[in-house]
Order: structure tokens, then sequence, then C-alpha cells
């Protein structure tokens, strides 16, 4: 099971990268946030927002865990554990709306890469 997650998280890192990566050639205006509400600035870099021409993707850690791309919000279901659900509640409380993995992959693809899933 813990190989599997490793695996699922180096999937999505590895698809968030390249769709940031596909993004960044047509960048206008980007910044980098702290979206979390941790006490001390030491961790702030495990809660980062990237903000790309608009469109914004919510890590926890290296991994994507959210994003909204034109408007369309997709957050997924925490396979991690405490900190990362931390993390996911941090972005959106409302767990009804987080999507499987593999849901959540279709979505991102769909609107990065206009449905090509190059990994």
């Amino acid at each position: 099971m813990y190989l599997e997650q490793i695996q699922n998280k180096n999937k999505l890192l590895k698809i968030s990268l390249e769709g940031l990566k596909m993004t960044i050639e047509t960048i206008t205006k980007a910044r980098i946030y702290n979206y979390g509400n941790y006490s001390s600035d030491n961790y702030g870099s495990h809660t980062l927002c990237c903000v790309i021409n608009g469109n914004k993707f919510y890590f926890s850690y290296e991994t994507l865990i959210a994003f909204n791309i034109n408007g369309e919000f997709h957050i997924i279901k925490n396979y991690w554990g405490n900190t990362t659900g931390k993390h996911l509640n941090w972005i959106n409380e409302n767990k009804s709306i987080r999507e499987d993995e593999e849901t959540f992959l279709n979505n991102y693809n769909r609107l990065i890469n206009g449905g090509n899933n190059n990994d």
C-alpha cells in the first residue's frame, strides 16, 4: 500500500510539473504565496500556491493537491495523512467536493494538456 501511495504521489508530481512547464512557456504574470496558517515561516514552504495567468496550483510539500484553472476548481481526496488533510482543509473544508485520484488527474490533464495524457 505504501509503495502504491509513493508511486501515485510521483505520478501526480510528474504530471503537475509537466503541466506547469507547458504553462510557464506562456506566462504573463506569476506569483507564489503561502496559503497555510502555520505560526512559523519555517513551514510556509510546505503550503505553496503558484498563480500563473490567474490559474492557481496548490501544493502540499511538492504534491499538487488542488487547482483552479479558468475558474474550474478541483481538489483531491486525502491519500496521505493528517498534515496533508490540514492543508486540504485550509484550501477548502468541503470534503464532498474532493475527487478521487483518477478524476483529479483526468480533470488536470483536460484543462492543462487539452486532454492529452503524456505521462
